[in-house]
């Protein structure tokens, strides 16, 4: 379903954001990038593709993440399968950097992000943008 918005470039992957579903761009030098809304209707489906290549990112390379997450709306399922991306990264042994940005008023995506900080024990970088 989403396969169309998909486009593989020499070990990146980036998939453009749609409505429901945000934009995801993972670079093969360690740069991640999630952003925009993320309520879409089968999350796990939809973020099987970028799990993947997340997967064979992290067999082939041990240099430092970079990982910038803007959600503006996220659904539960969806933040779970973002917390077990960042699960994997760790457990890899792989050098993790997390910045999390948010609207400066949204109280809810800041929670989230202390949330996921909590339970991964990463530092994460809080960044708020007005």
């Amino acid at each position: 379903m989403f396969e169309e918005n998909i486009s593989v470039m020499k070990s990146s992957y980036l998939l453009e954001a749609t409505k429901r579903s945000p934009k995801i761009n993972f670079e093969s030098k360690g740069n991640f990038c999630i952003s925009g809304n993320s309520y879409i209707e089968d999350p796990e489906n939809f973020y099987r593709p970028a799990v993947m290549w997340l997967n064979e990112f992290l067999e082939q390379n041990k240099n430092e993440i970079n990982f910038t997450i803007n959600l503006e709306y996220v659904n539960s399922s969806s933040s779970k399968i973002v917390l077990n991306m960042l699960y994997a990264i760790i457990d890899s042994g792989v050098k993790l950097n997390v910045t999390w940005e948010y609207e400066e008023e949204d109280f809810d995506i800041l929670e989230l992000g202390e949330s996921l900080q909590t339970l991964t024990q990463l530092n994460f970088n809080f960044k708020p943008i007005s």
